[in-house]
Parts: structure tokens; sequence; C-alpha cells
């Protein structure tokens, strides 16, 4: 057993020794000059032209040439000048990667072919002569990369509270470096600041259409600002990259109604309104003279239509009745808090077929600002808003 081990660990030793011998013997080819007496400096091996530098996208194939003319008896190598890497010397590929090949045609083209490049590639490569001195070329080999947006260093979805301020971050890679912008998905402006933005001022720098660079910074967020922000990356490599996050406001209900008093005939139609804002999402309905809830029936139709955090409320009364006279209510709650919007109902006395006499009903409204409670906001379609205060009604009894 120990003769058979010695004789296998001897034939190890033989086997690494030959191959080093060959190693060797390749770089004595590359790096020992040939030494031609005879020749002189025209008649040595010459560079036809320079090797390029190239731009290649990731992924893609390149190619640097290599012309060499009067070769005679001398070795063409190439070398990754960066790694100190020997690639090809002659017509023999020496490197292990599989994805470097040498096209080689009529004793004069010594092409390098670098495929499916990645970016380690990127940096300078000799193409070389091992003349005395060794002559040679170098060229560079750019590697471009698309932009991609980091997502663990990204922002995502947000959800805040009216008035907080808020920063939305995004991190790109590629090669060059990418730019990024900020864009609203919808194409409105961006608010950078809700109190400068909404004072009426002509300071426009609160509000713009993007904003370059990795973060954008809210101040002071207001509901108008809820939406899809878009964060785009480019670095001139196509495709740019965009990133979505969603910004979501939340704040407690509010309601306005465009028409507190309503009057209508008995067995008239009628549809009364009121609008409504929240996040999240309320809960709407509305209640009648005796704060019961509104259902749908053959009387009362309600309509109720959505558009992100507003809630526009219709109530249709096909067949006004004296018990319809009095205050209904349209009632939002979400969980942070509940608001609602009164509207009187009052029975107009003459029915336009009960005389041909010429009736007069003048009505007087009084405006009056609206005040907020502490802590709540106006819908956003009021800033600033007027509502009317209670009418004072006068009628000319017919003749």
């Amino acid at each position: 057993m120990e003769g058979r081990g010695s004789s296998t660990g001897a034939s190890y030793v033989r086997l690494v020794t030959r191959s080093d011998v060959v190693w060797a013997a390749l770089a004595l080819v590359l790096f020992t000059p040939l030494t031609v007496v005879s020749e002189d400096k025209d008649e040595l091996p010459r560079f036809i032209e320079d090797v390029p530098n190239i731009t290649v996208t990731v992924g893609r194939d390149a190619l640097l040439p290599c012309t060499v003319e009067q070769l005679k008896g001398y070795k063409v190598a190439w070398v990754q000048v960066d790694t100190q890497t020997i690639l090809t010397i002659h017509k023999q590929v020496i490197t292990r990667n599989p994805r470097i090949a040498l096209l080689h045609n009529d004793h004069r083209s010594w092409h390098l072919e670098l495929k499916n490049v990645r970016e380690k590639d990127r940096g300078w490569y000799m193409c070389q002569v091992n003349t005395d001195p060794m002559r040679s070329k170098q060229g560079y080999v750019d590697v471009v990369v698309p932009p991609d947006i980091i997502d663990r260093e990204s922002s995502g979805d947000l959800t805040i509270r009216e008035g907080q301020d808020v920063t939305l971050t995004c991190r790109a890679k590629g090669h060059p470096t990418p730019s990024i912008v900020w864009r609203r998905e919808d194409n409105q402006d961006i608010v950078l600041d809700s109190d400068k933005a909404d004072s009426g001022g002509t300071d426009t720098a609160h509000t713009v259409k993007s904003v370059e660079g990795e973060t954008l910074v809210m101040k002071r967020v207001s509901r108008l600002q809820m939406g899809s922000y878009l964060c785009i990356a480019s670095n001139g490599i196509p495709p740019s990259i965009s990133k979505r996050t969603q910004l979501r406001v939340q704040f407690p209900p509010v309601a306005w109604v465009p028409q507190q008093l309503e009057g209508a005939y008995i067995g008239q139609e009628l549809t009364i309104e009121c609008h409504t804002e929240a996040f999240p999402k309320s809960i709407n309905f509305w209640t009648n003279t005796n704060g019961d809830m509104v259902v749908s029936d053959e009387r009362y139709e309600p309509i109720v239509t959505e558009t992100s955090y507003k809630v526009y409320m219709k109530l249709r009364i096909r067949r006004v009745e004296k018990k319809d006279v009095g205050t209904f209510r349209c009632i939002a709650k979400n969980s942070l808090g509940e608001t609602d919007g009164a509207i009187r109902i009052y029975v107009q006395r003459v029915s336009p077929a009960a005389t041909t006499t010429t009736t007069t009903t003048t009505i007087s409204t009084t405006t009056c600002s609206a005040t907020q409670p502490p802590g709540r906001m106006l819908p956003s379609s009021l800033y600033p808003v007027d509502v009317i205060c209670p009418h004072v009604l006068s009628f000319t009894k017919p003749i």
C-alpha cells in the first residue's frame, strides 16, 4: 500500500511539473523578444492602426481589432492591462474565460472578441508584439449599463397624516451614474410646501413640474398632494426606468353643501346635493327630518359618485310630501372622525297650475365666511370659500 501511494504521488508531481513547463514556455514566447540582427527598423512589425476605444452595452459582444504587418516570426499577444491578465498568445487563447475568443486571419488580423460583455470587462486592453523593445497599442472598453432602481433603498408606498412633512427617496445604479427626476403621474404640479403654495402669493418656487435628485421633500402635506409620484432614472443608455410611489394622506371627513336651502311643491321631484372628502374612505349616508337613515325605496334614491378621496352625494326625492319639510343631513364617517352637512327643505305655497296670476317670490341671501373646527381643514374645493347663511324668504300672496 505504501509503495502504491508513493507511485501515485510521484505521477502527480510529474504531471504538475509538465504543466508548469508548458505555461513557462508560453510565457517565454510572449516575453522573450526575437533577435533578428539582419533586419532594420523598417522591416520590423508595425501596427496598421490604433486599437480603438469602444463603448458597448452590457450583455452585448465587443470586438477589439488589431492589425499588424510584417509580423514574420514574431508573436502577437492580447493582455488585459488592469488585471495584468494574459488573454491570448499568437493563435492560442490562454485565459480560461469562455467569453473571450481570438479572430485570426491571414497573419495580419488579430482581433479580440469579448462575448456577452460584463461590467468587470471594463478597462484597458493591449495588443503587443514581442519585438525588442516591445511594440504595442492599447484600447479602452467602456461597458455601459442601463439604469436600474434599487428597490431596497427606495421609498415604497407611504401613508401619512395631513399636515406632516414627507421625504421620498429613490436610488438607482448604472453606468454612467443615472440622473433622477421626480414627477407626478397625473402630470399635475408638485407642491413642495402647502402653506406657502396656498397663501395666494406670487412665489412659484413652492410649486414645480419636476424635482431633480434622489430625494423629494414636501412640507406640511395636504390632501391635494395625494397621488402617485414617479421616480425616473436615466443615463443616456436606453431604456430609462421608473418606479411609482403612492402617497396617501389621511384626514377626517369634511362636508360642503352647495345649496343649503331648497324649495319645492308638494308632489314635485327634488334632488339635494352634498360633497364630502375623507381618507381613509368614508361611510356616507343621508338622514331624514326625523334623524333616520334614508334607504332607497320608491320615493327616495340616494346617489353616490366617488373620485379619489372625494364623494359627491345626491338624494333624489321623487314626490315631495309634507313630512319631507325640515332638515336632511348628509353624514360622512371614517376612522378619524365624522361630519355632516344640513339641507333645509321648505314647501312653496303656490303650485304652477293653481293660478294664472303672476306670483313673485323673493329670496334674499346673506354670505358669511366659513369657519372650521380646530385641527380640521375645509374641502379642497373651498380654498378660500364662502357659504350661504340661512335664507330670509318673503312671498307675494296671489291676488
